[in-house]
């Protein structure tokens, strides 16, 4: 219909006696939610949603569960309201995403592709995020894969883990970033492999603190505060090196490379060390992502 108002597509969930839904080729617009479920009673759950497209609503994918899985495969999700999210889940043991095309203009404010909170494990390949404000944000999150994925005009920041995640970046591509990646606390783990960041405004890492970040065979940017800014913290949680050997910086002088990295070495107000050499002459990364999602736009 042309106008859903407040109303939501589908509902259901443990509450109300259901344990399973699974919704195929519908499309959906202008909801308050389109697939809404919710599991509190502590019932095993499935959604499963697959050659679904989602079109002008505030949140297109809603899963609020204890426990239980959320499958999302070869969906796209277009053009949410102001401050809409795509797809947001609470406490899944298990979320997997693949296959999908999330894309919303730029100019609507606090947009955001993918909301995780809580979830035990989760599995994010061959996606593509348009725009928006932040591709995938994290909160309390277990074991997370992201693979082959692009990430392509996001305003404000393409990856945020900002507080208790453990993450897995591998083969994905940033590009016309502010940011590729942003932290904020010291119980977050990070690891990436076989990516590229293209042009970015700001820097590609800017990390408040941090567990841990490993970064290996990548393509590195630099924005207008480097490549790595490490923001001044005077009460460090935890003073460690960070090992981002054997990427390529766009420059084989180590002079610019330094220049391009505010850490502990150039004062004592930043909480962690950037161990950087040996580093690349050249580009690295040894698979590209695939388009596989973006030509999903046009099935």
């Amino acid at each position: 219909e042309s106008d859903q108002g407040m109303h939501k597509g589908i509902a259901t969930g443990g509450l109300w006696g259901n344990q399973t839904l699974r919704v195929e080729n519908l499309h959906l617009e202008n909801m308050r939610e389109g697939v809404y479920t919710s599991h509190e009673s502590k019932v095993w759950s499935l959604l499963e949603v697959r050659d679904c497209s989602f079109n002008g609503s505030y949140l297109d994918i809603a899963s609020i569960g204890d426990g239980g899985t959320v499958r999302l495969n070869n969906c796209t999700f277009q053009n949410s309201t102001t401050e809409g999210i795509f797809c947001a889940t609470w406490d899944q043991a298990e979320v997997e995403i693949k296959g999908c095309t999330f894309t919303r203009s730029n100019n609507i404010y606090s947009t955001k592709a993918i909301n995780l909170s809580g979830i035990q494990n989760a599995h994010i390949e061959n996606c593509n995020f348009f725009q928006s404000t932040t591709g995938i944000s994290m909160a309390y999150c277990g074991p997370t894969l992201i693979k082959n994925c692009l990430f392509d005009n996001q305003r404000n920041v393409a990856l945020s883990a900002p507080v208790s995640s453990i993450v897995s970046i591998e083969s994905c591509q940033f590009k016309n970033q502010a940011i590729a990646l942003k932290t904020s606390t010291s119980d977050v783990q990070i690891e990436m492999v076989d990516s590229v960041i293209e042009p970015v405004e700001d820097c590609s890492f800017r990390i408040s603190t941090i567990a841990s970040l490993s970064v290996h065979n990548c393509d590195l940017a630099k924005g207008e505060n480097g490549v790595v800014n490490i923001l001044n913290n005077p009460n460090c949680p935890n003073n460690v090196h960070l090992d981002m050997a054997n990427n390529y910086w766009g420059t084989v002088e180590p002079d610019s490379i330094d220049a391009w990295i505010h850490d502990r070495y150039d004062t004592d107000d930043v909480c962690y060390w950037v161990d950087y050499e040996p580093f690349e002459a050249v580009s690295t990364p040894t698979e590209k992502p695939s388009l596989g999602g973006f030509k999903a736009m046009f099935r």
